[in-house]
Order: structure tokens, then C-alpha cells, then sequence
């Protein structure tokens, strides 16, 4: 299992895995999900703001590869934060993204920030992972990119709408050669922030997924 591992002081770790579906297994995706709509996705505590997100989603697909996809999280997992993780494929969540308009873009964001009513939660959102179903030809912009430090923006809280006074960015850090390429997977904390860039021109799919476990075994 080719799992490759970015590392950032003693605590920041992202994962890579260059050919996790091949060609023809990503087309695949496209024909057993043909028939979900496309909907203009939703931010978790705004609704539709395209201020903060501007993308189309297919939610809950059916993945095929669900097996394979948990070895290389747990994988991950164990060689990183051990979080406990549910091992039933219903309590994870698994979509198809698409940036396909000029300027489609996410904000920098966490899928999942401590607070003290997560710490109380039930269930929250632990890894959270992207694969890449488009070529790297097909679109410009777009980028997949990731970081883990908490700024003055983000002690901040609301980091998407910052006084001009607090307008302070952090550098994204973590980055693989083929991250752009079909069918590669990134796997990384729901904690850590991460933003999609701009679309420039063309079409980006990605999957998206989120893996959960016990709120208060965090």
C-alpha cells in the first residue's frame, strides 16, 4: 500500500495515495451514479452562500471502493492520530463535488472545528479525503490546498468575512506532486484547513468524503 505522508513539525500530518483508482474505475463512478442530480452545495451553518462556497454536489453516492478506501484511511489513522472511527460504512458520508463555472471556488474552512458542543456530540467528523476525477488538462485553478495552524483568523471564529485589520493568512503547506492527477486520493484531518481555489477555466469533479467517530472519544 503505497501511502505517502507529509509531515509538518511533531503533530501535522497529511496523506497522499498517487493511483488509488485507476482510469477505468473512475468511470465507472460516472455510470452507476449518472442518474443523481447535480445541486448547488450547501455550507454546514450558512445554507447556500456563495460567499463562502460556490460548487455542485451529488450527496451519498454509491462507491464501489469503500473497502479499499477505509484500508488506506485506516492506514492513515494508524500511522498518524489513532482517532476511533466507526466502522459501519453508513455513518460516513461520501459525495461527488463539481467545480464547473468560472470562479467556482471554497473558502478556506474545517470540516469539522473543536467546540465545546462538539465535545459533547454524539458523532463528529474526523478524516475527511478528496479523490480526483478529473485530469489535470481539463481545468486550471482549482487546486486542493492544505494547512494546519490556528491564526489570529481563525481564534477569530468567522475567518471568512475578517476585518481589513485581521486580514492575516496562513501559508498552505502541504502539497504532492500528483495530487492533481485522476483518481489520486488526499486524506487529512477534518480538522485541518483546506480551501478549493478558483476554478480558472474547465471542469474539476472530486469526491469527497467524511469519516466519523465518537464525539467524545476524540
Amino acid at each position: 500500500m503505497n501511502l505517502i505522508v507529509s509531515k509538518h513539525g511533531n503533530a501535522d500530518f497529511v496523506g497522499h495515495v498517487p493511483d488509488f483508482l485507476s482510469e477505468e474505475e473512475v468511470d465507472n463512478l460516472y455510470s452507476i451514479n449518472k442518474n443523481m442530480e447535480w445541486k448547488y452545495a450547501m455550507t454546514r451553518w450558512s445554507g447556500y452562500n456563495s460567499k463562502i462556497r460556490k460548487c455542485k454536489k451529488r450527496s451519498n453516492i454509491e462507491f464501489p471502493f469503500y473497502d479499499r478506501l477505509m484500508e488506506y484511511v485506516n492506514l492513515y489513522n494508524s500511522r498518524t492520530y489513532n482517532f476511533h472511527l466507526y466502522e459501519e460504512r453508513k455513518r460516513h458520508e461520501i459525495n461527488m463535488v463539481r467545480y464547473d463555472e468560472k470562479g467556482m471556488f471554497f473558502r478556506p474552512h474545517r470540516d469539522h472545528r473543536p467546540s465545546l458542543q462538539a465535545i459533547s456530540a454524539r458523532t463528529v467528523r474526523k478524516i475527511s479525503l478528496s479523490i480526483q476525477l478529473s485530469h489535470s488538462e481539463e481545468y486550471g485553478g482549482g487546486d486542493l490546498e492544505i494547512v494546519e495552524s490556528y491564526t489570529v483568523p481563525d481564534v477569530y471564529m468567522d475567518s471568512n468575512f475578517l476585518p481589513d485589520s485581521m486580514k492575516v493568512r496562513e501559508n498552505f503547506r502541504h502539497s504532492f506532486p500528483s495530487m492533481r492527477k485522476k483518481g489520486s486520493l488526499t486524506i487529512f484531518t477534518s480538522i485541518h484547513e483546506h480551501e478549493s481555489k478558483p476554478l480558472e477555466w474547465g471542469k474539476r469533479d472530486i469526491i469527497v468524503g467524511f469519516m466519523r467517530g465518537k464525539g467524545a472519544a476524540y
